[in-house]
């Protein structure tokens, strides 16, 4: 064990911004939020064909087609233009735009959901970052003590008045196992951040 070091936890000093900036930064980079604001782009740009859903369409067809045998009747060259003018529009684009319309609106209250959710949890890891920042200061503050306190138990041994050293070396050890169980607690926290 005298060969085993601690891992530099080095995002843990810098562990704390602004609520505001940690928002964005998960927001933007959240990957269901990502997708949903894709299909709300889809479905926007659905809205915006269903629009000329009444208007002339235009297509034009080529094929091309190889065999293996000559039969002198097929053609291996085709085009073709055809155009639809729609002459009686009944219910359909309308049925067809409303629908496109509720699927937005369903792909928006998704969005709008998933956004709040983010923001509920990275509120409540931010504030869980805060408690574990005050608690790795006052585990600071306990190992300080406790290590005065060995010191001056070992001062006391070694002049033969109290024997109290062995209580005194397991009161910092385990100021030291809460100090690692609160940098470790306050790294993974992190980690779970960037993880969004």
């Amino acid at each position: 064990s005298s060969d085993l070091q601690d891992p530099m936890l080095i995002d843990n000093e810098n562990q704390r911004g602004e609520l505001e900036d940690w928002e964005q930064l998960i927001l933007a980079n959240n990957p269901q939020i990502l997708a949903l604001r894709k299909r709300l782009e889809s479905a926007q740009q659905y809205l915006n064909t269903d629009r000329s859903g009444g208007n002339p369409i235009l297509t034009g067809e080529l094929e091309a087609s190889d065999y293996s045998r000559d039969m002198g009747s097929r053609d291996e060259l085709r085009a073709g233009i055809r155009l639809e003018v729609p002459i009686y529009k009944g219910g359909t684009v309308k049925a067809e735009s409303a629908q496109r319309r509720a699927q937005k609106m369903h792909v928006q209250a998704e969005l709008q959901e998933k956004e709040m959710e983010v923001r509920r949890l990275v509120l409540e890891l931010w504030q869980q970052l805060y408690v574990l920042a005050a608690q790795r200061d006052e585990v600071q503050a306990l190992m300080d003590y406790r290590d005065l306190y060995l010191d001056r138990s070992r001062g006391m041994y070694e002049l033969d008045v109290k024997t109290n050293i062995g209580d005194a070396m397991i009161q910092f050890s385990e100021a030291r196992l809460q100090h690692a169980k609160t940098e470790y607690a306050l790294a993974l926290e992190i980690g779970r951040a960037h993880v969004w």
